[in-house]
Order: structure tokens, then sequence, then C-alpha cells
């Protein structure tokens, strides 16, 4: 009774991982593995010749010991093969590891990097749409109208956004020293595990991606801005606004009237747009860095 066909699959590749094992053996050992394979050829002819010459019918131990030497002359090179291309194989699985992990941790390190830099995503969130509503709606209704009432309530949602900054985003010095450290590990992941990636075939990030992350940090650093706080001067010019709707102080402060005042709040709130949109871009970045490779964030 016949068993089960051999798997054709496995087949292949077993005789695809012997060829990849030979081809990857040091030139030594194919040389010394030709040889000793035909030295065990040669053996094997002169040993059949033997045969039939009837040369070795006296002497068993000497036939016996020739038989050994020959089969050793065709195993043990096959062995030495298959014994260095698991070793290959087993040191080529530890790299690969080894680099792995360097990647996530570095990407994460990133990570953690760029978004301390505003450590609730959702006040994040919630600052680009009051700015975008200052920007859009607010400031220019009260442009256009030269309406008091609507230059209030655009003065009085930027000393909210104000206050929303300073509880999202970090200070300028802190932010610097966080994209500088985070600049570095990239520099590192591209000049460093990029290789080892490539050279173990684990892939590599694309080039947008790699074009986009460089471009992002570099315009996080140059537009991020920090308003600071409001002086004395400026608060007490809102409260006269928003409390007695009186525009003197206010105009006094930005050395003009109604048009100066947009103009100079319109200013910051460019400033901080630019400054919360490249923020929020970069942390997307990297998330989908991390996410596209299985690189976990930081817990």
């Amino acid at each position: 009774m016949s068993g089960p066909p051999p798997d054709e699959g496995a087949l292949e590749a077993g005789g695809s991982w012997l060829r990849r094992s030979w081809s990857n053996a040091s030139p030594s050992l194919r040389i010394a593995c030709v040889a000793m394979w035909g030295a065990g050829g040669a053996a094997t002819v002169l040993g059949a010749i033997g045969d039939f010459a009837g040369w070795w019918e006296s002497m068993p131990f000497l036939t016996n010991v020739a038989s050994t030497v020959t089969g050793a002359l065709f195993s043990v090179p096959l062995a030495l093969v298959v014994f260095q291309g698991f070793a290959a194989n087993e040191t080529q699985k530890r790299d690969q590891r080894g680099v792995a992990l360097l990647a996530k941790a570095t990407v994460r390190d990133i990570l953690h990097d760029i978004t301390g830099l505003a450590p609730d995503a959702t006040d994040l969130d919630q600052l680009a749409d009051r700015l975008r509503k200052l920007d859009d709606e607010l400031l220019p209704a009260a442009q256009d109208n030269r309406s008091q009432p609507l230059l209030a309530a655009a003065v009085g949602e930027w000393r909210e956004v104000h206050e929303l900054w300073s509880r999202t985003l970090v200070s300028q010095e802190r932010a610097q020293r966080l994209l500088h450290d985070a600049a570095t590990r990239w520099r590192f992941m591209r000049e460093h595990v990029q290789p080892h990636m490539v050279r173990q075939q684990l892939g590599w990030i694309s080039t947008e991606d790699t074009k986009e992350i460089g471009r992002l940090l570099t315009a996080a650093s140059v537009s991020y801005w920090d308003p600071g706080e409001l002086d004395d001067e400026l608060v007490r010019a809102m409260e006269a606004l928003l409390t007695a709707d009186d525009l003197r102080p206010l105009s006094r402060y930005f050395s003009g009237s109604h048009y100066a005042i947009v103009a100079g709040i319109d200013e910051q709130v460019e400033q901080s747009q630019a400054a919360v949109a490249s923020t929020t871009a970069l942390i997307a970045a990297v998330r989908r860095l991390a996410a596209a490779h299985g690189w976990a964030e930081p817990g």
C-alpha cells in the first residue's frame, strides 16, 4: 500500500533552502565540498571496480572502512552546508529581531517627543477649531461691518483661545528641546537604522513618508509659536471693551482704530494657526508611520 504523495510545495521549499544555503556558504567550504564529493565519486568508482574484480573478498574490515569513508565523503560536506545554513538563518532572524526592536524604540521615542508638544490631542483639536472660527468668521465679520459688538465677540474669543493655548501646548523653549530631540532621533533612524532594515530585508519607510516627516519636523520647529502671557495693559483693555463697552484702551494699545485692533489680533491668530497646523500634522505623520509598521505608541 503506497503512502501519501510527497508535498511538492515542501519539496520545492526544501530545495530552495538548500540552494540558498549553498550560495551563502563560504568559498572555502564550497571548494572543500566539491573536492570531497569528487573524492567520494572516485572512491565509489574504485570500489565498484574492486567488487567486480574481487579485490575485497579477503579484506572485509578494509571493505567496511572504505565504504564508511566513501559515504562520509558525500554526507559530511552536505551536513556542513546544512549546518551553516541553519546557523546563518538563525543569525539572520536574531539580527532582524534586533533591528526591528531598535526601529520600534526609535519611533516610539520620536512619538513621545512630539506628543509632548500637546499632551491632550482633544484640546489641540479644539484649539484648531476655535482659531479657525476666529480667522474665518469672527474677525472678518468685525472688520467688514466695523461693528463694536462683533469686535467684542472676537476679542472675547481670542482671550479664551489664549487661555486654552496655555493649557494645550508647551512653552516655546520646551517645544524647541522636544523638536530638537525628535529631529536627532529621526536622523539616527534614517542614517543608521534604515541601512540595517534594508540589509535585513525588513522593508523601509516610503520616500514620501520620509520626506514628509523631515519637512514637518523643520516646519514645526520654524512655525512653533508661543504667544506668552497677556500683559496687564492688554488684559485691562480687553476687560474695558468686554465689560464697559469701552474701545479706547484697546485702541491705545494697538495704536490705531478698529482696523488696527482687528489686524493685530489677526496676525497673532495666523501665527497660532501655523503652529497648531504643523504640530498636528507632525503628530499624525509619525502616528501613521508607527501604525504602518506595527510599532506601538508609548503607553
